[in-house]
């Protein structure tokens, strides 16, 4: 982001905190000392067998937390664990939910000029495609002309993955799965999508995808 920054990030998923008891308690003593913590849920916090034991740490500490669900509406009771103000809330929520390296980028802006003294100028939210389809070195997210220019003579096979995946830009394991197919004779129509509805995605959902485009 800027020469003489230095960010320290830890990343992790409920289930290797759950199965590397070791690894939960370095986290848990590091909270205090953290700036910012930001708990992304795509299901539900007792799927986080320590979950319960994390949160009344943060609540026990000044840091500042952000519990991002995939619905958005469900964030709002746990608004009390970000310390800042109405307005940085909604801001780092809208980049939190949006996703996607832009987004991400000025959320570590934001916490450099709360926590560092910085002052660098914030990009208004990025709304990447909620849904479309993925081809490799393609542009278009287009899914109506996916569809209408695959290859009816060959079984076309589907591929469905949540739109966080899409966003995050690691998709190598998708690009050999879409070549194995098509070495092997099929089409391949992967489509990303966020499950629910959102409007302040732009998400149809997948019901909206099979109703509208399928």
């Amino acid at each position: 982001i800027s020469d003489g920054n230095a960010i320290d990030l830890f990343e992790s998923d409920s289930d290797t905190l759950d199965s590397k008891p070791g690894l939960f308690e370095s986290l848990m003593e590091h909270i205090e000392s953290s700036d910012l913590v930001i708990m992304r849920i795509s299901g539900d916090t007792f799927l986080f067998k320590r979950y319960q034991e994390f949160i009344e740490k943060v609540e026990s500490t000044d840091t500042s937390m952000l519990m991002v669900y995939t619905t958005p509406d469900r964030s709002v009771p746990y608004r009390y664990l970000f310390k800042g103000t109405d307005d940085e809330y909604d801001l780092l929520m809208a980049y939190a939910n949006l996703g996607g390296y832009r987004n991400n980028i000025n959320i570590l802006r934001w916490a450099l000029n709360r926590f560092d003294g910085c002052s660098f100028e914030l990009d208004e939210p990025y709304r990447p495609p909620a849904q479309g389809v993925y081809y490799p070195g393609r542009e278009s997210t287009d899914i109506d002309q996916s569809i209408s220019e695959l290859d009816r003579d060959r079984p076309c096979i589907g591929i469905l993955m949540g739109q966080r995946k899409w966003n995050s830009g690691k998709l190598e394991p998708v690009d050999s799965l879409i070549r194995e197919i098509e070495s092997m004779g099929g089409s391949v129509l992967p489509i990303f999508m966020i499950y629910a509805e959102n409007k302040a995605t732009g998400s149809i959902g997948i019901r909206g995808i099979v109703d509208n485009h399928l």
